[in-house]
């Protein structure tokens, strides 16, 4: 089992200030200080003070973020189509995120990755599924192209094909970076969450300009 309490010990996770107990979005949890929302991994400012309550209580909520909001797009859908937070597209993507990929090189970087590029998919989709100008579109790309993939993904998992479905996802997230205008960079991290602690500046500025 990962040691959250001493991974984020110096990140925004274990801050007395993090309000784990209220809804988060696809970019983490809000801070009472800074009135904005961050991911636990963010690294600590000088505001920080360590959470008084009990190792066990933050490695729990730790534990829940991890399994459930790493698959961001996933969340998103799920979320914008009123579906439990125990459905199935939520539960078999985090098991396929700590079975076989978490613990990995090349699994943490691909989730290092995507903390920072599927988060901002997902943010963008979010955004144009609540726009007037977009919405319609936007449903029609979740119902017409996102949950087919997905339910493709389900039987891959199913099947066995574990690494068929990862691949899946990882072309799905390519395209819709491409159809968001999102440029790629590889992201250099030691774990997962660092990966969109170290992109300071605001995401948008990872959209591409030419």
């Amino acid at each position: 089992m990962r040691d959250y309490v001493k991974l984020y010990d110096d990140c925004c996770g274990t801050c007395g200030r993090y309000c784990w107990d209220e809804s988060p979005r696809t970019n983490g949890f809000r801070c009472n200080h800074h009135c904005d929302y961050y991911n636990p991994g963010e690294k600590k400012c000088s505001s920080y003070y360590r959470n008084p309550v009990d190792n066990y209580t933050i490695e729990r909520k730790m534990q829940e973020w991890d399994r459930y909001k790493r698959w961001y797009i996933v969340t998103t859908v799920c979320n914008l189509l009123g579906l439990p937070s125990d459905c199935e597209y939520r539960t078999i993507f985090a098991t396929v995120s700590e079975k076989e990929l978490m613990g990995t090189i090349d699994g943490e970087q691909l989730l290092a990755d995507y903390d920072v590029y599927g988060s901002e998919v997902a943010w963008l989709l979010d955004n144009f599924a609540h726009n007037d100008n977009s919405k319609d579109a936007t449903e029609k790309l979740i119902k017409e192209e996102l949950i087919p993939e997905f339910d493709k993904m389900v039987n891959d998992v199913h099947a066995g094909n574990v690494k068929k479905a990862i691949l899946r996802y990882i072309v799905l997230t390519r395209r819709l970076m491409e159809k968001f205008n999102i440029a790629y960079k590889q992201v250099e991290v030691k774990y997962p969450g660092e990966g969109y602690s170290i992109m300071h500046e605001p995401l948008s500025r990872l959209r591409k300009t030419n």
